[in-house]
């Protein structure tokens, strides 16, 4: 999992208060958080207002994402599929069979 963040620090908002970066930098977890909380492949109605990062007068001066790369979503899918089939008391043979992939994918 790969976290950007990115701040423009070149408006008035930073030069009249020095504790401007830290209100913002303040505000990056939640909106960690609210991007890891969306499910994979989401394509949410407005996910950029968790992506934006605002300054004290409303002006994005930056943005906040949170990526992840092939193993990462193979990882997540494999614990998923892991607990859907074990709360299916080891059935499902589509489940089974999409594990073992997973599990091949991943050198295991």
């Amino acid at each position: 999992m790969k976290i950007e963040i990115t701040i423009d620090t070149d408006n008035a908002a930073f030069e009249d208060d020095p504790g401007e970066l830290r209100r913002i930098l303040d505000t990056v977890t939640a909106k960690v958080t609210s991007q890891l909380a969306r499910e994979p492949g989401c394509v949410c109605d407005a996910p950029e207002i968790d992506d934006k990062l605002l300054d004290i007068n409303g002006n994005t001066v930056g943005r906040v994402r949170v990526t992840e790369d092939a193993t990462d979503a193979l990882e997540r899918e494999l614990a998923e599929l892991e607990a859907a089939f074990e709360a299916a008391g080891g059935r499902g043979i589509e489940m089974a069979e999409r594990i073992d992939e997973i599990r091949q994918a991943l050198g295991e």
